[in-house]
């Protein structure tokens, strides 16, 4: 299972996790946790940031070299204010 944060700067990340599912013969899971107000604007504070979909994460796999992961990984889009909990929530299912 790999997190990613959604920044674009995960090519190295991205790249261990798909050396060590292939060495392992595991399927992957990518992870990502939107905020609820993900890709909202607000007048009261800061935006949380963009709202990513599976495709957005599919394509964090082609643009650092892996096309063919990027069809195949597991991708699930979790919706939680507390980023660390819903990971560990996801772990423990896995």
């Amino acid at each position: 299972m790999i997190a990613l944060s959604g920044r674009g700067d995960e090519g190295d990340v991205i790249t261990e996790a798909v050396t060590i599912a292939k060495a392992s013969d595991a399927q992957l899971t990518a992870v990502h946790v939107n905020d609820p107000h993900a890709g909202e604007m607000s007048m009261m504070m800061e935006s949380p940031g963009p709202r990513l979909e599976e495709n957005d994460i599919r394509d964090r796999f082609r643009s650092n070299g892996f096309g063919e992961q990027a069809d195949t990984v597991d991708v699930k889009i979790i919706n939680s204010q507390n980023i660390s909990q819903a990971l560990a929530d996801e772990t423990v299912e896995a």
